[in-house]
C-alpha cells in the first residue's frame, strides 16, 4: 500500500508542476506584457550563406521592423522545449 501510496503522490505532483507557467529566465523571468511591442532584443542566429551554407549572424528585432516575426526559443536540441 505505502508503493501505491508513493506513486499516486508523484503522480499528482507531476500534474501540479505541469500546471505552473515556465518564466522567461533570458529576460530575468520577467514576460512581456500582451499586446504590447517586443522587447527590443539581439542574438547571436544563423542565417543562409554563400553556396547554400548556414553562417552565424547577430540579428535584433529592428532588422524584422515592418514584417511578421515569431521567434521560438528550446534550452538545446533532443528535448521537451
Amino acid at each position: 500500500m505505502q508503493r501505491r501510496q508513493l506513486l499516486s503522490g508523484l503522480s499528482i505532483a507531476a500534474l501540479g508542476l505541469l500546471g505552473l507557467p515556465r518564466q522567461a529566465l533570458c529576460l530575468g523571468g520577467v514576460l512581456p506584457a500582451l499586446d504590447q511591442p517586443a522587447p527590443d532584443f539581439s542574438l547571436q542566429g544563423v542565417v543562409p550563406g554563400t553556396a547554400g551554407e548556414a553562417e552565424a549572424a547577430q540579428r535584433s528585432l529592428s532588422d524584422f521592423a515592418g514584417r511578421w516575426l515569431v521567434l521560438y526559443f528550446y534550452p538545446r536540441d533532443f528535448t521537451e522545449g
